[in-house]
């Protein structure tokens, strides 16, 4: 089963292969991984990451779901949903429902 979910401004989606350029250019920057227990990461890193991604995805029965966040509209390279039981919160500070 493909995980794809849409609102108004942002799609959490499967990661593919060639999605690991974008994760190394977003989890190599040291003020992104400032307070994280990896990082910077390096190509292998990133590679390995997204390769770590998309096995998930093909696991049955699934029990890990590892999701890119891109833009709903424009759909630019996308940034690690990330994997922590922290609420998530839109930008106003609001927690999301759940």
């Amino acid at each position: 089963m493909t995980v794809k979910l849409t609102g108004p401004r942002l799609m959490l989606r499967e990661f593919s292969p060639d999605d690991w350029e974008a994760v190394y250019a977003f989890t190599s920057r040291p003020e992104v991984s400032r307070y994280q227990a990896w990082g910077p990461n390096t190509p292998e890193d990133a590679q390995t990451y997204v390769g770590r991604a998309c096995a998930a995805a093909l696991e049955k029965p699934r029990s890990t779901y590892i999701l890119a966040v891109v833009q709903a509209e424009t759909a630019p390279p996308p940034v690690p949903a990330g994997q922590h039981s922290a609420p998530a919160r839109d930008p106003t500070g609001a927690v999301a429902a759940q």
